[in-house]
């Protein structure tokens, strides 16, 4: 497994600090200049693992050759959900074990996980619309995401409640990534 150069790993750090910055805009990664024939999930792992920190992965297709590979791209630890600092689930969903990552506590609030949900396509025809306010929004901002359960965003929302306790959250597909911070308030709102 070949890594980012550094004009390719600061790409997609601009690209990360744009999503973070502007909750739940979609930024594609198309006309950044990468020339990577890496997924895009192994470049968001190149760009923010490293050998001081830990990563677990959940999901339907939990293969040894991706934990394999991050672990020597990155020299990131592997370890269990409960312990991790960085969060892959695959599919979108994690079928319950979302509840388990570290949310920070109040003596330490950077403590908190980063999960990466790593879908199919964000732009599915089946998206559940929020509303999302909070730093980084003017007033409000309504999206449509796809590949990822109702059940999860509740999951999420729930996690959330208690700022600044929480996770931080980036979605990413084949070529974009949308990140919704544990600081931006988040309503589903019904058909």
């Amino acid at each position: 497994m070949v890594s980012l150069s550094i004009h390719e790993t600061c790409s997609v750090f601009r690209i990360l600090v744009k999503s973070i910055s502007e909750p739940g805009r979609l930024c594609t990664f198309d006309s950044c200049g990468i020339e990577s024939d890496l997924p895009l999930i192994y470049q968001l792992c190149n760009t923010l693992l490293d050998n001081e920190v830990s990563f677990s992965v959940i999901g339907k297709i939990v293969e040894e050759s991706f934990i394999n590979s991050i672990t020597v791209l990155c020299g990131a630890l592997y370890t269990d959900v409960d312990n991790a600092q960085y969060v892959v689930v695959y599919g979108g969903n994690s079928y319950g074990y979302l509840q388990n990552v570290s949310r920070g506590c109040l003596e330490y609030p950077d403590t908190v996980a980063t999960v990466i949900y790593c879908v199919d396509d964000l732009g599915q025809e089946k998206k559940i619309k929020l509303r999302l306010t909070g730093p980084g929004i003017e007033r409000e901002r309504i999206i449509g995401l796809g590949g990822v359960p109702l059940s999860e965003i509740e999951m999420i929302n729930a996690m959330n409640s208690d700022f600044p306790l929480g996770i931080d959250v980036i979605f990413c597909d084949k070529s974009s990534v949308l990140s919704i911070p544990r600081s931006t308030k988040l309503e589903i709102l019904k058909d």
